[in-house]
C-alpha cells in the first residue's frame, strides 16, 4: 500500500486512506506529529486505525486531534501526579529525620533530668562545692 505522489491513498482504504499495517503507521505518523510520545503513541494508533478509517477527513483529524489531546492531557496529570509522589517521599524522608532527632532530644533531656535528680539528692555540703 504506497501512498500517491499527491498525498492520497488512492483507493486502499475509505475516504482514501489505507487499511491494515500502512493505516496504522499513517496514524502513527500524525500522532508524532500532534506531540504524541512514542510511548503511547504505537498502542494509540494501533486501536485507533480500525475505528477512524471510514471517516471524512474532517472526521479523521479531529478524531486525531482528540485522541492526542486527551493523552497529552493523561501524560500531564500522570506528570502532576509523579511529582506529587515523589514530594511525599522526601517529605516523608524528612518527618523520619525530624522524629530521629526529637528521640536523642527526648534521651538527652531524661540524662539531663536524672542528673539534675541526683545532684539534689545529694547531701547540702556536696551541692555547694559543685562548679556550674
Amino acid at each position: 500500500m504506497q501512498e500517491q505522489g499527491d498525498g492520497t491513498w488512492g483507493s486502499q482504504g475509505s475516504q482514501g486512506r489505507p487499511s491494515g499495517a500502512a493505516a496504522v503507521a499513517r496514524v502513527d505518523r500524525e500522532l508524532a506529529q500532534l506531540g504524541v510520545a512514542e510511548p503511547e503513541r504505537g498502542e494509540l494508533a494501533r486501536r485507533l486505525a480500525p475505528m477512524i478509517r471510514g471517516l471524512s477527513d474532517e472526521a479523521y483529524a479531529a478524531a486525531l486531534a482528540g485522541a492526542a489531546l486527551a493523552v497529552n492531557v493523561q501524560r500531564a496529570q500522570a506528570d502532576a501526579l509523579r511529582r506529587g509522589l515523589q514530594d511525599l517521599r522526601e517529605v516523608e524522608r524528612l518527618l523520619g529525620a525530624f522524629g530521629q532527632e526529637l528521640c536523642r532530644l527526648d534521651e538527652a533531656l531524661r540524662m539531663l533530668a536524672r542528673e539534675m535528680q541526683r545532684t539534689e539528692e545529694r547531701p547540702p555540703a556536696l551541692r555547694s562545692r559543685m562548679i556550674h
